[in-house]
């Protein structure tokens, strides 16, 4: 794990790097855990980041973003969903805008979920999605 972390990190940041200079502006991230990129990449301001994960995580992180001192360059929203749930009316309360083109990060999820969650997760995903969004994910 030790050298695999900090490749897939690489790789998942080159990706919405990528995205963005394609133009995308919808940035959501599945499984979001600790994950900083909201915080440490240098993100346009027009770019808005929905970060997605458990309510008993989102609120364990809140303290330690505020402690940090780190503050995104963009709208940013935090959600605390079960992800197994239907998120799309959170997702979209918080001003997530189906008719953008959109990056879904799902980075180190898929291996716990089993696969009808996966399928199920996959058309929220997809419905929420205009033609032209993308999805980055590793595993299974």
């Amino acid at each position: 794990m030790c050298g695999f972390v900090p490749l897939r990190t690489r790789y998942f940041d080159d990706q919405l790097r990528d995205a963005v200079r394609a133009d995308l502006r919808q940035i959501v991230i599945l499984a979001a855990g600790l994950d900083g990129r909201a915080y440490r990449l240098d993100l346009p301001p027009d770019v808005s980041v929905f970060e997605l994960d458990t309510p008993d995580l989102m609120a364990f992180k809140a303290p330690v973003v505020e402690a940090a001192g780190v503050r995104p360059n963009g709208p940013h929203s935090v959600i605390g969903v079960d992800l197994r749930e239907d998120f799309g009316p959170a997702l979209l309360s918080a001003g997530f805008e189906p008719a953008e083109r959109t990056l879904w990060l799902v980075e180190g999820l898929l291996p716990y979920l089993r696969l009808a969650d996966i399928d199920l997760l996959m058309a929220r995903v997809g419905g929420l999605s205009r033609a032209g969004s993308r999805m980055v994910t590793d595993e299974r």
